[in-house]
């Protein structure tokens, strides 16, 4: 089974708690090893991908490194644009780069990713919440 799919059914309540604790954990670490790394590093569209993948990753639980390749399986697309969108929103990054660091992707893919993301913000409750809480955890100090 895929380390970051949890069968809550097969899990009892108290260590499903434990999990996910510990998983926290580990991303804020991860989190933290990744900000450590960039101190002092200029703003760049792969280090602020990398900062929003980490906290992606653990809100649609896939594996992060899933966001950077070219798959469509489960919640990755979903995360991948949510990232697109923020890149692009808040740090103006060129559809063509963003794709460069999503996997290589076309600028057309990533142009098409983020209007979709936009007009499903729009509609649908549980997504906007999810990005705003991508955007709480990845930026808020």
């Amino acid at each position: 089974m895929n380390e970051a799919m949890i069968d809550l059914a097969t899990i009892p309540t108290d260590a499903l708690i434990d999990e996910l604790k510990a998983r926290r954990v580990k991303l804020r670490e991860e989190m933290l090893a990744i900000d450590s790394a960039l101190d002092g590093q200029p703003v760049t569209c792969t280090n602020q991908a990398r900062r929003l993948a980490v906290n992606a990753a653990a809100l649609w639980e896939v594996d992060m490194d899933m966001i950077f390749l070219r798959t469509r399986q489960g919640n990755i697309p979903e995360a991948r644009q949510a990232v697109a969108l923020i890149l692009r929103t808040r740090h103006q990054f060129t559809f063509q780069e963003i794709g460069d660091v999503l996997g290589g992707l076309d600028h057309g893919t990533i142009i098409h990713a983020c209007k979709q993301m936009q007009t499903r913000l729009k509609t649908d409750e549980e997504l906007a919440k999810r990005v705003t809480r991508l955007l709480e955890m990845t930026y808020a100090s």
